[in-house]
C-alpha cells in the first residue's frame, strides 16, 4: 500500500524522504496544538528531524512491517496515521495518529483509522489491534469508541508529557468482533498499488531466485512493487496482451525511441528487439522505417504467436526467434550483426541485475560498430525507499552496466509516467541508450618520429 484513496478527497500515502519538508511545516504550524498530547515536539525542531523520523519509520517498516502514512485531505497533508508497532508473534498491532487543528471535526481520522484497521485484520492477519489514548484526551478517545473498541483498563502514569505524567486508556479490538461489525463487511482491496510477493516466472523463461517467505504475514510482504506474470500460459498471455495496450504515454516512449533511431541507422538497417511481446513496438518501428529488417526475440511461444498475428503485414521484413535471454547462447541463434537493438518493458522481468548485465554484454557483441542499444523499461525511482522487484533497477545502475560492457555515451534520455506519490507496476519507466564505437587503436611502440640520421 503505497497509496490508498479512501474517498475523492481523502488519501493515505506511505511517507517518503521527499515528504520531510511538508511534514515538518505541518508540525511546526501546529506545534502548540500538538504539544497538548504528544511528547516529541521538543525533538522536532527542523526539517532534518522530520527526515530522520521518516527514515527510521521506513527502516522499521522494512524490518517489522509497521508503517506510518501521511493523510492527504484535498491533496494537502493534514496528519499521520499507522501502526507504531506490530507484534507479529502475537499478531497484535498498535495504532497511533495525529491530526492538524484545522482538519479536526470532519471525520477524517475516523475514516483513516477504519482503513488502517481493515488492512490489519483483512490483509495482515492481525488478531488484536490496540489504541492507547491519554485518559483526558476526549477527542482522540472518541475514535476507538466509534470504531467498536473496548476499553480494557487504565495505565497510570503511562507517559511523561514534558512536566507531568498522564494516564492512558487502553482500547482494543479483536478480529472476530470486527468481522461482526458493518465496518468489517464486504472487504475490499486496500489499494491498487499493493503487490503480493511471489517468485514471478521471468519473462526470459528462467526461474528467478527466491524473494523470501511470502507467508510471514508482515506488512513488508504487501509493500513491494512487483508484477507477477505467467508468460508460459497461453491464456494468461492473451489476456495480458489485450490489457497492455498502447496508451498515449506509452506512445510517447515509442515516438521518443524512433526519434533516437532516426538519423542513427541506415534506411535498410537490421534491428533486433529483445522481448518482442505482442509486437507493439515492432509495429511502430516497421511503420516509421519502411525499409528496415526486423528480428524479434521472446521466450514465450504465446507471445510469439500473438506477435506474428499482429505483424502479419510486415512478414517480408520480419523474423522471429524463440529463445531464453538468461542463457548466453541466444546470440548463437542470430545470423548477422545489427545496427540497433531495442527493448521495451522486458528486461526487468529477467529478475536480477546480473541477468540484465549479461544481456547488455551479449548485446554489445552482436551490434555493429556505430550501432546503439535503446532500452525503454520500468525503473526504480531513486526518490523512493520502498522495495521493488529485483529487475527494476535505478537509472544509474543501467548506465553503469552499459558502460562496463563497452557502450559509450550511456545516458538516460527521458523518464516517462513518473509517479512518486502513487507508484504501481505500470508507471515509472525510462529510456536509456548507449553506442558501440570503434575502439581506439593502441599506439605502435615500434614506430618512432622521423629524424635525420
Amino acid at each position: 500500500m503505497l497509496a490508498h484513496r479512501i474517498s475523492d478527497n481523502l488519501t493515505l500515502r506511505l511517507l517518503q524522504a521527499h515528504h520531510a519538508k511538508i511534514l515538518f511545516d505541518l508540525v511546526d504550524s501546529n506545534r502548540d496544538h500538538l504539544r497538548t498530547w504528544l511528547p516529541w515536539l521538543d525533538k522536532t525542531l527542523s526539517e532534518k528531524d522530520s527526515a530522520v523520523f521518516i527514515s527510521g519509520m521506513l527502516s522499521t517498516f522494512a524490518s517489522t512491517g509497521a508503517f506510518v502514512c501521511g493523510i492527504w485531505h484535498r491533496e494537502r497533508l493534514c496528519g499521520v496515521v499507522g501502526y507504531n508497532r506490530i507484534d507479529s508473534e502475537n499478531k497484535i498491532g498498535y495504532i497511533g495518529y495525529w491530526l492538524s487543528k484545522d482538519a479536526e471535526g470532519k471525520g477524517i481520522m475516523t475514516d483513516c483509522c477504519r482503513a488502517v484497521i481493515k488492512l490489519g485484520f483483512e490483509e495482515y492477519g492481525i488478531n488484536r489491534i490496540v489504541i492507547t489514548v491519554a485518559t483526558n484526551n476526549i477527542k482522540s478517545q472518541a475514535i476507538p469508541d466509534r470504531l467498536g473498541f473496548s476499553k480494557e483498563g487504565v495505565l497510570h502514569d503511562a507517559e511523561w508529557l514534558y512536566d507531568h505524567y498522564v494516564d492512558h486508556t487502553v482500547n482494543a479490538l479483536l478480529a472476530k468482533k470486527w468481522a461482526e461489525r458493518a465496518d468489517g463487511a464486504n472487504p475490499r482491496p486496500f489499494g491498487t498499488s499493493v503487490m503480493l510477493p511471489a517468485d514471478p516466472a521471468a519473462r526470459a523463461g528462467s526461474t528467478p531466485e527466491a524473494s523470501g517467505d511470502s507467508s510471514s504475514g508482515t506488512f513488508a510482504n504487501y509493500m513491494k512493487i512487483e508484477a507477477i506474470h505467467d508468460f508460459h500460459s497461453k491464456d494468461y498471455v492473451t489476456q495480458w496482451a489485450d490489457r497492455f495496450q498502447v496508451t498515449p504515454v506509452r506512445q510517447k516512449l515509442f515516438d521518443h525511441m524512433s526519434d533516437i533511431l532516426q538519423g542513427s541507422i541506415a534506411e535498410k538497417a537490421t534491428v533486433l528487439e529483445l522481448g518482442i511481446g505482442p509486437g507493439y513496438l515492432a509495429r511502430h518501428l516497421l511503420n516509421r522505417f519502411p525499409e528496415i529488417n526486423y528480428v524479434g526475440l521472446d521466450f514465450s511461444s504465446g507471445m510469439l504467436e500473438i506477435s506474428k498475428e499482429n505483424l502479419a503485414n510486415y512478414s517480408s521484413r520480419l523474423s522471429f526467434i524463440q529463445t531464453d535471454l538468461t542463457k548466453d547462447d541466444w546470440i548463437d541463434q542470430l545470423m548477422d550483426k545489427f545496427e540497433a537493438i531495442v527493448s521495451t518493458w522486458a528486461l526487468h522481468d529477467l529478475g536480477s541485475e546480473d541477468k540484465i548485465s549479461r544481456v547488455y554484454k551479449n548485446s554489445f557483441s552482436v551490434l555493429k560498430v556505430g550501432g546503439l542499444i535503446v532500452n525503454g523499461d520500468f525503473i526504480k525511482p531513486k526518490e523512493l525507499d520502498i522495495p521493488y522487484e529485483a529487475g527494476r533497477l535505478l537509472i544509474d545502475q543501467h548506465i553503469k552496466l552499459l558502460s562496463e560492457h563497452g557502450f559509450k555515451d550511456a545516458v538516460c534520455t527521458q523518464i516517462f509516467d513518473l509517479n512518486l506519490e502513487e507508484p504501481t507496476t505500470a508507471n515509472n519507466y525510462a529510456c536509456i541508450k548507449g553506442t558501440k564505437v570503434e575502439p581506439i587503436a593502441a599506439a605502435n611502440p615500434h614506430r618512432g618520429s622521423s629524424s635525420d640520421s
